[in-house]
């Protein structure tokens, strides 16, 4: 299941949250340097409400 984002720099930049079994990645920088980010984060909270 993927979610896309917008960049809050660059609105026509699109990043891509993954969700795969237990697995979650974001094509951003930040989950790139950080392992996690908002989006993944978003995408967490998203899910849980289901």
């Amino acid at each position: 299941r993927q979610f896309e984002f917008p960049s809050s720099r660059d609105p026509s930049t699109k990043y891509v949250v993954s969700v795969s079994g237990g697995d979650i990645d974001c094509t951003c920088p930040g989950f790139q340097y950080r392992g996690t980010c908002r989006h993944v984060l978003e995408v967490k909270n998203k899910l849980a409400l289901k």
